[in-house]
This record gives structure tokens, sequence and C-alpha cells, in this order.
């Protein structure tokens, strides 16, 4: 993270306190760990596998994504904050430990967030999920729904996956990181 903050000159936005206070970051991934660096900035968290209550990553995909995009650098003194690392934190859990979820999961998590959106001032939507190319009559509902998370004034933004260019990003307007 140092290095890729000093070649995005992320540097300069900080220096004019252009931290992302004020701005959420929801996520769709594994889960949340309540990690050091994200202490007091996770404002909700549901659980679309399993149910559960209290924030949790059964993977560690979910809490480092997190990291990478609001992590303090509280542990290293700085030196791997994320890129927003004063960002509120919106966890919804659609994947489980092995990176596997269940699109109706996907599209219930992006309703509780638009629902959600005003009470925790979420502006941003990551979506660490991939689809398969062989249902492409069943992504379409995944790419509808983004759109209509777009359409809601959210910048959704999309995993462009481990796999390299082989598996598109499947949602309109979204940019693959």
């Amino acid at each position: 993270m140092d290095q890729v903050r000093r070649k995005t000159n992320a540097t300069s936005a900080y220096q004019r306190h252009l931290t992302g206070k004020g701005v959420t970051v929801a996520f769709l991934d594994t889960g949340i760990s309540m990690h050091p660096d994200l202490q007091g900035r996770i404002l909700a968290f549901r659980d679309f596998q399993n149910g559960k209550k209290y924030p949790y990553d059964d993977s560690g995909h979910g809490t480092h994504v997190a990291g990478i995009c609001c992590g303090s650098g509280q542990l290293s003194r700085g030196q791997y904050a994320g890129m927003a690392p004063g960002a509120g934190i919106v966890s919804a859990k659609v994947l489980d430990y092995h990176g596997n979820g269940m699109r109706e999961q996907v599209l219930s998590s992006v309703s509780w967030i638009l629902k959600n959106k005003n009470r925790y001032h979420i502006k941003i939507l990551n979506v660490s999920v991939g689809a398969v190319n062989s249902l492409e009559e069943k992504n379409a509902v995944l790419a509808e729904c983004m759109e209509h998370a777009w359409d809601a004034g959210l910048v959704v933004v999309g995993a462009a996956g481990n796999m390299g260019p082989l598996l598109p990003v499947i949602w309109g307007h979204t940019p693959a990181v």
C-alpha cells in the first residue's frame, strides 16, 4: 500500500485532508473482521450466508479488501494505510470461506444496502463477486441489479478477479479494479 499510494499520488489528497471521511463504502465479500486498522469505522454488518449477527470473516478476503480501501495503517504507523483511511465501512457477507455465494444473496444484499444507504452515508459499493460466463441470462439479473445501484447514486466498483482478463466484470458502468 505504501507504493500504491505514492504511485497514485494519494499523498497529495491526504495533504488536502481528503481521507474519505464522511463517505461510507459498502463491501460485498466474505465478511469483515474487527481488525485494528478498521477500528471504529465498521458501521454495519449483515450476514447473508449464515445469518450471524456479529461481524466476522471466515476467509480473510473481505477484511483484506476493506483494508486496501479503508485501512487506517494503525498497525504499521501509517505506512500501509488504505486509499481512504477515514471512510466508514458497511459489510455484507455474501461469500463463504471458499469465495462461493448465491446470486440471490447478492441481490438481497444490494437491496439491503440501497435501503440503508442514507442511514450510513453509503456512496460506494465494492463488489468482490465474480460470475460464470455460461450463465449469461442469469448474470443479466446481476448486471441489472448493479445498474439499479448506480442509478440510485452509488459508485459501483467491481473486482477484476484473480484470473486476469478471462472473467470480465459483468456490471454496466462498473470499473474493474
